[in-house]
């Protein structure tokens, strides 16, 4: 009876590390982009409130792959890479105070180095003290 509940766990394990949904939200300044990924919409959206009318599009079936612990990389359909993540704790976003668990440096943003912040649903951003 013991190996019912340990069956869960080991799921956990082998699983991956994104088999629930996850929400990641990329943040970017000159200009103000944000990037919004959903793991089970596999929709990344861009949004540019730096242009009025702030500008939006969307790309879908962005996949997702870790390449190595604390890594993570963003494909679009065709196999292109667009993202690269790092897991540092210390990503910001080049101008507020806010510190992200994530660094990104992405081609897709326009008009900018591509160099930003990121946090996800389950690790939130904080405020420098």
């Amino acid at each position: 009876m013991k190996l019912i509940g340990i069956i869960p766990f080991l799921l956990t394990l082998t699983v991956g590390q994104f088999a629930h949904a996850e929400t990641f939200t990329c943040v970017f300044t000159e200009p103000w982009v944000t990037l919004t990924y959903s793991t089970s919409s596999k929709i990344l959206v861009s949004s540019n409130s730096s242009l009025a009318p702030e500008e939006k599009y969307a790309l879908k079936r962005v996949s997702v792959r870790e390449s190595q612990p604390g890594i993570i990389l963003w494909f679009k359909a065709n196999g292109e890479q667009i993202a690269r993540l790092e897991l540092t704790r210390h990503g910001t976003d080049g101008m507020s105070e806010t510190i992200y668990p994530y660094d990104i440096k992405t081609t897709i943003v326009k008009y900018s180095s591509g160099i930003g912040g990121c946090y996800t649903s389950l690790l939130g951003p904080k405020i420098a003290q």
